[in-house]
Protein backbone atom coordinates (compact mmCIF):
# COMPACT_ATOMS: atom_id res chain seq x y z
CA UNK A 1 0.00 0.00 0.00
CA UNK A 2 1.47 3.63 -0.50
CA UNK A 3 0.48 4.86 2.43
CA UNK A 4 3.06 2.98 3.42
CA UNK A 5 6.38 4.61 1.89
CA UNK A 6 5.58 7.88 3.18
CA UNK A 7 4.62 6.49 6.82
CA UNK A 8 8.27 4.59 6.61
CA UNK A 9 10.09 7.72 5.95
CA UNK A 10 8.57 9.78 8.16
CA UNK A 11 8.90 6.78 11.36
CA UNK A 12 12.31 6.75 10.05
CA UNK A 13 13.29 10.24 10.19
CA UNK A 14 11.65 10.84 13.60
CA UNK A 15 13.11 7.22 15.23
CA UNK A 16 16.92 9.11 13.80
CA UNK A 17 16.07 12.92 15.53
CA UNK A 18 14.99 11.00 18.53
CA UNK A 19 18.19 8.92 18.86
CA UNK A 20 20.17 11.77 18.01
CA UNK A 21 21.30 9.85 14.45
CA UNK A 22 20.74 13.08 12.78
CA UNK A 23 20.86 16.43 13.82
CA UNK A 24 17.21 18.49 14.29
CA UNK A 25 18.45 20.57 11.86
CA UNK A 26 16.25 22.85 9.34
CA UNK A 27 16.81 21.13 6.81
CA UNK A 28 16.05 17.71 8.16
CA UNK A 29 12.80 19.28 9.64
CA UNK A 30 11.85 20.68 6.24
CA UNK A 31 12.39 17.10 4.55
CA UNK A 32 10.10 15.63 7.38
CA UNK A 33 7.67 17.98 6.54
CA UNK A 34 7.45 17.20 3.01
CA UNK A 35 7.05 13.87 3.71
CA UNK A 36 4.13 14.94 6.09
CA UNK A 37 2.59 16.57 3.36
CA UNK A 38 2.87 14.41 0.52
CA UNK A 39 1.32 11.91 3.28
CA UNK A 40 -1.68 14.27 3.56
CA UNK A 41 -1.78 14.72 -0.04
CA UNK A 42 -2.89 10.57 -0.24
CA UNK A 43 -5.05 10.72 2.16
CA UNK A 44 -7.00 13.67 0.89
CA UNK A 45 -6.64 11.95 -2.74
CA UNK A 46 -7.76 8.42 -1.03
CA UNK A 47 -11.25 10.28 0.50
CA UNK A 48 -12.04 12.36 -2.73
CA UNK A 49 -12.37 9.08 -4.75
CA UNK A 50 -14.21 7.17 -1.90
CA UNK A 51 -16.54 10.39 -2.31
CA UNK A 52 -16.54 9.90 -5.92
CA UNK A 53 -17.65 6.50 -6.26
CA UNK A 54 -20.65 7.09 -5.65
CA UNK A 55 -20.87 10.42 -6.81
CA UNK A 56 -23.82 10.67 -8.59
CA UNK A 57 -26.17 10.20 -5.71
CA UNK A 58 -24.79 14.36 -4.72
CA UNK A 59 -24.27 16.20 -7.94
CA UNK A 60 -25.68 19.64 -8.01
CA UNK A 61 -26.41 19.49 -11.86
CA UNK A 62 -27.07 22.50 -14.46
CA UNK A 63 -26.82 23.14 -17.67
CA UNK A 64 -23.38 24.14 -18.37
CA UNK A 65 -22.09 25.71 -21.77
CA UNK A 66 -18.56 24.10 -21.82
CA UNK A 67 -16.73 26.10 -23.50
CA UNK A 68 -16.99 29.15 -21.24
CA UNK A 69 -16.20 26.65 -18.42
CA UNK A 70 -13.03 25.56 -20.58
CA UNK A 71 -11.96 28.91 -21.52
CA UNK A 72 -11.87 29.80 -17.68
CA UNK A 73 -10.10 27.26 -16.05
CA UNK A 74 -7.48 28.00 -18.56
CA UNK A 75 -7.20 31.67 -17.93
CA UNK A 76 -6.55 30.02 -14.23
CA UNK A 77 -3.54 27.89 -15.39
CA UNK A 78 -1.74 30.68 -17.18
CA UNK A 79 0.83 31.54 -14.31
CA UNK A 80 1.29 27.58 -14.69
CA UNK A 81 2.03 27.08 -18.20
CA UNK A 82 3.98 30.32 -18.59
CA UNK A 83 6.39 29.08 -15.61
CA UNK A 84 6.90 26.04 -18.10
CA UNK A 85 7.48 27.82 -21.46
CA UNK A 86 4.15 25.85 -22.81
CA UNK A 87 1.99 26.99 -25.57
CA UNK A 88 -1.55 26.58 -25.19
CA UNK A 89 -3.84 26.25 -28.49
CA UNK A 90 -7.60 26.16 -28.47
CA UNK A 91 -10.39 25.36 -30.90
CA UNK A 92 -13.42 25.08 -28.32
CA UNK A 93 -16.87 25.07 -30.06
CA UNK A 94 -19.96 26.40 -27.83
CA UNK A 95 -21.59 23.41 -26.52
CA UNK A 96 -23.37 23.01 -23.73
CA UNK A 97 -23.58 19.65 -21.14
CA UNK A 98 -25.77 18.75 -18.23
CA UNK A 99 -23.53 18.20 -15.31
CA UNK A 100 -22.16 19.67 -11.90
CA UNK A 101 -20.00 22.43 -12.75
CA UNK A 102 -17.81 22.15 -9.70
CA UNK A 103 -16.89 18.13 -10.29
CA UNK A 104 -16.48 19.45 -14.36
CA UNK A 105 -13.78 22.11 -13.50
CA UNK A 106 -12.00 19.74 -11.35
CA UNK A 107 -11.75 16.96 -13.97
CA UNK A 108 -10.91 19.71 -16.69
CA UNK A 109 -8.20 21.55 -14.26
CA UNK A 110 -6.52 18.25 -13.30
CA UNK A 111 -5.78 17.08 -16.95
CA UNK A 112 -4.71 20.10 -18.04
CA UNK A 113 -2.61 20.42 -14.73
CA UNK A 114 -1.02 16.76 -15.86
CA UNK A 115 -0.70 18.27 -19.14
CA UNK A 116 1.22 21.26 -18.14
CA UNK A 117 3.72 19.31 -15.34
CA UNK A 118 3.96 16.02 -17.83
CA UNK A 119 4.92 18.25 -21.02
CA UNK A 120 8.43 19.00 -21.61
CA UNK A 121 10.16 22.74 -21.28
CA UNK A 122 8.39 24.98 -24.26
CA UNK A 123 6.17 22.27 -25.35
CA UNK A 124 2.87 22.42 -26.39
CA UNK A 125 -0.62 21.48 -25.62
CA UNK A 126 -3.56 21.49 -27.82
CA UNK A 127 -7.49 21.66 -26.67
CA UNK A 128 -10.00 20.71 -29.03
CA UNK A 129 -13.91 21.15 -28.14
CA UNK A 130 -16.44 20.11 -29.99
CA UNK A 131 -19.94 18.00 -31.30
CA UNK A 132 -20.10 14.76 -32.34
CA UNK A 133 -23.48 13.45 -32.93
CA UNK A 134 -25.39 13.22 -29.65
CA UNK A 135 -22.13 13.80 -27.98
CA UNK A 136 -19.29 16.62 -26.63
CA UNK A 137 -15.83 15.00 -27.18
CA UNK A 138 -12.98 17.47 -25.48
CA UNK A 139 -9.48 16.52 -26.51
CA UNK A 140 -6.51 17.40 -24.51
CA UNK A 141 -2.74 16.81 -26.56
CA UNK A 142 0.77 17.38 -25.73
CA UNK A 143 3.90 17.33 -27.32
CA UNK A 144 5.49 14.16 -25.08
CA UNK A 145 6.65 12.87 -23.31
CA UNK A 146 4.51 10.17 -24.32
CA UNK A 147 3.97 6.34 -22.48
CA UNK A 148 4.74 2.65 -23.69
CA UNK A 149 1.46 0.51 -24.23
CA UNK A 150 1.54 -1.31 -21.11
CA UNK A 151 1.65 2.31 -19.22
CA UNK A 152 -1.63 3.91 -21.54
CA UNK A 153 -3.29 0.52 -20.50
CA UNK A 154 -2.93 1.24 -16.95
CA UNK A 155 -2.99 4.89 -16.31
CA UNK A 156 -6.62 4.74 -14.57
CA UNK A 157 -5.89 2.09 -12.52
CA UNK A 158 -6.00 3.14 -9.09
CA UNK A 159 -2.85 4.24 -7.49
CA UNK A 160 -0.38 3.91 -10.45
CA UNK A 161 2.06 5.67 -11.35
CA UNK A 162 4.65 5.35 -14.80
CA UNK A 163 7.89 5.33 -13.94
CA UNK A 164 9.60 7.27 -16.53
CA UNK A 165 9.59 10.97 -17.89
CA UNK A 166 6.29 11.85 -17.89
CA UNK A 167 5.88 11.66 -13.49
CA UNK A 168 9.68 12.66 -12.56
CA UNK A 169 8.02 16.07 -12.30
CA UNK A 170 5.37 15.14 -9.88
CA UNK A 171 4.55 14.03 -6.40
CA UNK A 172 0.85 12.63 -7.12
CA UNK A 173 0.02 9.37 -5.79
CA UNK A 174 -1.80 7.95 -8.81
CA UNK A 175 -5.34 8.65 -7.98
CA UNK A 176 -5.95 12.17 -10.33
CA UNK A 177 -7.22 10.25 -13.34
CA UNK A 178 -9.49 7.25 -11.45
CA UNK A 179 -10.79 10.26 -9.56
CA UNK A 180 -11.18 11.87 -13.23
CA UNK A 181 -12.95 8.81 -14.56
CA UNK A 182 -15.49 8.02 -11.51
CA UNK A 183 -16.32 11.67 -12.58
CA UNK A 184 -17.00 11.93 -15.91
CA UNK A 185 -18.61 8.24 -15.32
CA UNK A 186 -21.35 9.62 -12.93
CA UNK A 187 -21.61 11.97 -16.21
CA UNK A 188 -22.82 9.20 -18.17
CA UNK A 189 -20.04 9.57 -20.61
CA UNK A 190 -15.95 8.21 -20.93
CA UNK A 191 -12.87 9.40 -20.75
CA UNK A 192 -9.45 7.13 -22.47
CA UNK A 193 -5.87 7.88 -23.16
CA UNK A 194 -4.22 7.52 -26.16
CA UNK A 195 -0.87 7.86 -27.78
CA UNK A 196 -1.02 11.09 -29.79
CA UNK A 197 0.19 11.99 -33.53
CA UNK A 198 2.58 14.44 -32.20
CA UNK A 199 4.81 12.35 -29.76
CA UNK A 200 2.54 12.89 -26.33
CA UNK A 201 -0.22 11.93 -25.26
CA UNK A 202 -4.11 11.94 -25.58
CA UNK A 203 -7.14 12.45 -23.24
CA UNK A 204 -10.68 11.83 -25.00
CA UNK A 205 -13.40 12.92 -22.62
CA UNK A 206 -16.90 11.84 -24.21
CA UNK A 207 -20.04 13.71 -22.39
CA UNK A 208 -23.86 13.99 -23.70
CA UNK A 209 -24.68 16.87 -25.59
CA UNK A 210 -26.95 18.89 -23.89
CA UNK A 211 -29.71 20.89 -25.93
CA UNK A 212 -31.00 23.93 -24.45
CA UNK A 213 -34.42 23.43 -25.93
CA UNK A 214 -34.59 20.93 -23.64
CA UNK A 215 -35.18 23.72 -20.76
CA UNK A 216 -38.23 24.75 -22.83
Amino acid sequence: MRLRTPLTIIRGEMEALVDGVIPASSENLTLLQLEILRLNRLIDDLHELAITDNLELSMQTQPIQLDSLITTLCKRCEGLLQKRGLTLSMRLDSVYVWGDEARLSQVFTNLLKNCAHYTELDGNIWLELHRKGSNVQLLIEDSGPGVSDEQLDKLFQRLYRTDQSRNSQTGGAGLGLAICENIIAAHHGHIQAMHGAKGGLVILVTLPLYSMEQTT
